[in-house]
């Protein structure tokens, strides 16, 4: 079988033709042909045609042999066979699921008991492996030594963008490989490590690879054992953060410091667009740095705050923060001991023309009948979605906020500041005889005819009391001077009154400021990248810049720091941070205790409690060396 070649006219197909042989082999192992012009040009239909049989066999020029995934090691299949025969101490057999899944763009292992002797294989084969880009390991067993494994094979491969590590039981020793691998590889985009009991420990590890990596969009830290201080470390290097869009941390224990800092890392990072913080106890103190934090951060555009503790008034406070927000659309703050109030204060925060909410989930929260009327004035003007847990028709008594009730006196006080009269006007039109006295009915009718917001029987029970406590004779009739003690008697009241809210308000302020200073640390310092820090310090005013933090000067608690870098160099960081993770952590010896006083052996023992004599001026020194013309030893003292 040959192909067919057109030449020109006059000419030898054989030497002036251009054959070119391709085949395929398919299941009937059948070859095809295909014809193909040669380079000389336009082919006329008086062109002679010939095939290659009349050559001899030696001439033939062979057929190209057709990329195969096998010979290319694309799939790394047969690497997959001889790691698992060259397994030790036992050998690993095969599995059919790995084999198939190497050559897929999804391998998906879930729910497999891998262990550390099964992921070896897979490590080497994942080396260089060209087709997966996704790697479920989720519920595999892997621990920390086939993190170990995976993370020295994934650190040279360029296709795998999905990594779940999920539910693994890595610990602090597998979240410090996690570590090493994501400062190596920049392509993995998504990394799910929840439910891996990380603690404290491992947050200093987390923190360095979120200040440095870059590519990361998705991280998953669901389901773990974060307390206080860890989450401050991952928050601070949240704030340095510059590619980081999705952000879980689920179900764990933060609440107090860490919940402040965390919620404070969204005044400096502009890029995260969805916070999942869920399930945790974020409670007064978060809502309170959320608050401060929805009033500068633009950039997110989905919270979930489900299930944090946050009550009414944590409530009343996070609205204060969505009347500023323009950016955030949707808001979860289900599960919460929100009370009909707090859904009410949530809801008239939606309606201000800042706010850009289109969908409200309070799953698990009643509200009232008036709260859905205003959902649906919400309608109206935009689009908007509202989840709740049904309506009651009254309202909670917890968090029930009832207006305080004005007495008479100060409605009529407010009357006449408002109408800039004094009271000895309203006396004096029914005063005749000049006495200063009118009769009671005489000044219920004066205060109808001025329009004072009384009904009749409050002006009576008004006039009652400011002649209760007057004489028997002028019983029906009131006094000018009883009346003015009245008015003195409500303006000290409203004074004290007025005190004692600026008092309280001022109290609540201050502890504001206390909790949002035990966030995010205080002591900061400016890396050398004006960029950075100039655009972080320009939409925060009054804030300081987020060019670096000092990790050192942390109150970590427990937590040791020992194998954790410098973090100013990233080279330096990354190799010290491989060498800690092969030969262990270096001891830190601190520099700044002073060391002990140690007695020189040859020292005379004399002159240890002598004290030292004044040292003596430079012309006295310059004279006695002048004179001095020898070099003197202990030989020519002695003599």
């Amino acid at each position: 079988m040959s192909s067919q070649v057109l030449t020109d006219s006059g000419v030898s197909s054989a030497a002036r033709s251009m054959t070119i042989c391709c085949g395929s082999t398919d299941d009937d192992d059948r070859m095809t042909n295909e014809t193909y012009f040669s380079e000389e040009g336009t082919c006329d239909s008086s062109d002679e045609y010939d095939t290659d049989l009349d050559l001899p066999l030696n001439a033939r020029s062979p057929p190209p042999e057709t990329p195969d995934e096998d010979k290319l090691d694309v799939v790394c299949r047969k690497v997959y066979q001889s790691a698992c025969s060259r397994q030790t101490p036992v050998m690993t057999y095969p599995q059919r699921r790995i084999e198939d899944g190497l050559s897929n763009r999804t391998l998906h292992l879930k729910y497999r008991t891998m262990g550390c002797n099964a992921m070896r294989p897979l490590s080497v084969a994942l080396t260089n492996n060209l087709r997966v880009e996704r790697l479920d390991l989720q519920y595999a067993d892997m621990k920390a030594e086939g993190v170990k494994d995976l993370a020295n094979a994934l650190s040279d491969n360029i296709t795998v963008s999905y990594l779940n590590l999920g539910n693994n039981d890595i610990g602090t020793e597998g979240a410090k490989w996690v570590a090493y691998l994501l400062l190596k590889n920049r392509l993995i985009k998504h990394l799910n490590i929840e439910g891996n009991k990380l603690t404290d420990n491992a947050a200093p590890h987390l923190a360095m690879v979120l200040e440095h990596n870059t590519s990361l969009s998705i991280l998953d830290l669901s389901h773990n054992e974060f307390c206080d201080n860890g989450p401050k470390l991952i928050a601070a290097a949240l704030g340095l953060n510059t590619g980081l869009e999705t952000f879980r941390m689920s179900w764990n224990h933060v609440r107090g410091k860490g919940a402040v800092a965390i919620c404070q890392s969204l005044k400096y990072n502009e890029t995260l667009k969805l916070l999942d913080v869920s399930m945790n106890g974020f409670g007064y103190e978060g809502s309170v740095a959320m608050a401060e934090a929805l009033k500068v951060n633009i950039s997110l555009r989905e919270l979930d705050m489900s299930s944090n503790r946050i009550t009414w008034k944590g409530a009343l406070i996070i609205s204060g923060g969505l009347k500023d927000n323009n950016g955030l659309e949707i808001l979860r703050l289900g599960k919460n001991p929100l009370s009909t109030t707090g859904c009410m204060d949530i809801t008239e925060a939606i309606t201000y023309p800042d706010c850009n909410v289109k969908f409200l989930d309070l799953t698990g929260v009643s509200i009232l009948a008036e709260n859905e009327v205003l959902a649906d004035a919400i309608r109206m003007r935009k689009d908007f979605r509202f989840l709740h847990g049904g309506i009651v028709l009254t309202p909670d008594v917890l968090g029930e906020r009832i207006a305080r009730k004005k007495d008479h006196m100060e409605i009529l006080m407010e009357y006449m500041r408002k109408t800039c009269i004094r009271p000895i006007e309203i006396i004096r039109d029914y005063d005749k005889t000049v006495n200063f006295k009118v009769a009671q009915d005489n000044f219920v009718e004066r205060l109808v005819r001025a329009n004072v917001p009384l009904h009749r029987f409050e002006m009576r029970a008004l006039a009652r009391a400011i002649i209760e406590n007057d004489n028997i004779q002028n019983k029906d009739k009131i006094d000018y001077m009883k009346l003015v003690e009245s008015v003195t008697e409500q303006i000290l009241q409203d004074r004290i009154r007025i005190k004692s809210e600026k008092r309280e308000v001022r109290k609540t302020k201050q502890h504001h400021k206390r909790i949002l200073a035990s966030g995010l640390p205080q002591v900061l310092y400016d890396r050398g990248e004006g960029r950075d820090s100039k655009q972080r310090s320009s939409r925060t005013s009054g804030t300081p810049s987020m060019s670096a933090i000092n990790f050192s000067r942390l109150d970590l608690g427990t937590i040791s720091c020992t194998s954790l870098p410098s973090v100013p160099d990233v080279n330096r960081n990354i190799q010290s941070f491989e060498s800690s993770l092969i030969f262990g952590p270096k001891n830190v010896v601190n520099t700044h205790v002073p060391k002990p006083r140690v007695i020189s052996m040859c020292a005379d023992l004399g002159d240890q409690g002598k004290k030292k004599k004044k040292k003596k001026s430079k012309l006295v020194r310059k004279k006695k060396s002048k004179s001095k013309t020898h070099v003197e030893t202990w030989i020519s003292r002695s003599k």
